[in-house]
């Protein structure tokens, strides 16, 4: 389902979420399970590389 990410925030227990809208619905997702589109939106590489030092590659 496409949403639109309108921000990112941090929880309490540290975890990077996107914060997403869609319609009235407001949901945030950890960026380690935010699936991106077939074309990455820009600023893409920021969370490929959040990912990559989350899993310690």
């Amino acid at each position: 389902m496409d949403v639109t990410v309108t921000g990112v925030d941090l929880t309490h227990d540290e975890r990077v979420v996107a914060v997403c809208v869609r319609g009235k619905s407001k949901q945030r997702i950890s960026l380690l399970d935010l699936p991106l589109s077939a074309s990455p939106p820009e600023g893409a590489q920021w969370i490929d590389a959040y990912r990559c030092w989350a899993k310690g590659t």
